[in-house]
């Protein structure tokens, strides 16, 4: 009886701890969903209305930067839930080149004259310039099972210091999302178990009530012999 009444106690104070702690949890998800969407806004208004938004998600190279993984349940613990984030990919940039136009000797046979001294004028112009190709982004390396193209790169390289700050507030959204799940799954093994300890000392008190009410009708009575 004693043994069941310390557990319970034990179980309870548990019970609300971890009660709190998820209360704790709950005001955090809240506070990073606010921070995110506001600065995701924040990031609309400066880049404009148009230019954040689902035009521009890469649907094609589109991969989970987080995963999330299930353990199986024990006898002592249920089920726990982690996350597991995949590293950003690094851009690559491809070397820069000059632009060389090739002009087929045929060609030039049939030009005027006058067509020839202002087609070797640009040349040299073009060669006195250089015209640097348009650098081609890699987003990432479909092979690399460890990482995975950074969704920032769909709204160009350059982005808003606000928009990335609101990738930050969702990522630990995520991360305490998981801790929700596990409190609550605690909760609830905790609330089973508080339930049966209650069960267990209503039927210990029981069997102590009948037992003592056997003893005292056993027992003579002594009111009676005086």
């Amino acid at each position: 009886m004693e043994d069941v009444c310390r557990r319970l106690d034990e179980m309870i104070v548990h019970y609300f701890d971890t009660l709190d702690k998820l209360m704790e949890e709950r005001e955090r998800l809240q506070t990073f969903l606010t921070e995110g969407y506001y600065k995701l806004s924040k990031a609309r208004y400066s880049m404009g209305n148009k230019a954040v938004g689902s035009l521009q998600y890469d649907t094609h190279n589109m991969k989970a930067m987080a995963t999330i993984t299930v353990s199986k349940p024990s006898q002592n613990n249920g089920c726990v839930f982690e996350v597991e984030r995949k590293k950003a990919a690094k851009v690559k940039k491809s070397q820069p080149s000059k632009e060389s136009n090739i002009y087929s000797p045929t060609s030039q046979s049939h030009e005027s004259p006058e067509v020839r001294r202002r087609r070797k004028k640009k040349e040299e112009d073009d060669n006195d310039t250089p015209v640097i190709q348009m650098q081609e982004l890699d987003l990432h390396d479909e092979n690399d099972e460890n990482t995975a193209p950074d969704p920032l790169l769909w709204f160009g390289v350059l982005v808003p210091p606000t928009l990335r700050q609101g990738q930050s507030s969702f990522i630990q959204a995520i991360e305490v999302v998981c801790s929700i799940t596990n409190l609550q799954n605690e909760l609830e093994r905790s609330r089973l178990q508080c339930k049966y300890l209650m069960e267990r000392k209503q039927e210990l008190m029981k069997e102590s009530t009948e037992s003592e009410k056997v003893e005292n009708e056993k027992s003579p009575d002594n009111s009676d012999d005086k």
